[in-house]
């Protein structure tokens, strides 16, 4: 079993901005960081998450496919204090 990531010089994210829907998913301002969901399929989503503002030039994922193409209906439910994807 792999070793517990140390949390100790890792600080949690305590307040959250604007929610925006994008064509594909949401995006949802994280402090200084962009927090993107994008639907792939009904039951496969992507989650990514920006570096000092910026997004990876070449982010890795765990699916090997042509996620630039895969594209899936999908609704967004907000209330003051959750958001339903």
């Amino acid at each position: 079993m792999a070793n517990p990531i140390d949390i100790h010089h890792y600080f949690p994210f305590t307040k959250t901005g604007q929610c925006r829907r994008l064509e594909s998913g949401i995006e949802l301002e994280l402090e200084a960081e962009t927090f993107r969901v994008t639907v792939l399929q009904s039951d496969l989503l992507l989650f990514e998450i920006s570096h000092g503002g910026r997004w990876e030039a070449t982010p890795s994922h765990a699916v090997c496919a042509n996620i630039a193409s895969m594209t899936a209906e999908f609704s967004v439910e907000e209330k003051e204090d959750e958001i339903r994807l």
